[in-house]
C-alpha cells in the first residue's frame, strides 16, 4: 500500500497521535470492529457520490475522496481484509514495529 494512501486510511479510523500519524502502531484485536465499521461506512458514503472529508489541522493536510479516478473501497478492500483476518485470529495488526 502507498504510503500516502495508508496514511489516509490510518487518519480516517482515528490511528493519529499530537504530532500527526504514527509511523509506528498497533490495532489492537478489540478495536478492529470499530475501525471496520468506520472503513465501511466511508466506502459506503462514497458509493452514494457522497464526499468524504478528512481534516487533520496539527498536520495542515486535508484528505478529499470522492475524486480519484481510483474508490476508496479499491484502495482500502487489502487493509479491511487484514483487519478481518486479524480479527478472526484475535492478533493485532502492527505497522513498522
Amino acid at each position: 500500500m502507498l504510503e500516502s494512501v495508508a496514511r489516509q486510511i490510518l487518519m480516517l479510523i482515528g490511528k493519529k497521535t499530537e504530532a500527526g500519524i504514527a509511523s509506528k502502531g498497533i490495532l489492537l484485536p478489540q478495536d478492529i470492529p470499530e475501525a471496520l465499521t468506520i472503513l465501511k461506512a466511508a466506502v459506503l458514503a462514497e458509493k452514494n457520490n457522497t464526499k468524504l472529508n478528512i481534516e487533520d489541522s496539527q498536520e495542515g493536510i486535508h484528505y478529499e475522496w470522492g475524486n480519484s479516478k481510483v474508490s476508496l473501497q479499491q484502495r482500502a478492500i487489502p487493509f479491511q481484509r487484514m483487519l478481518e483476518q486479524s480479527l478472526n485470529e484475535n492478533v493485532p495488526v502492527v505497522w513498522n514495529i
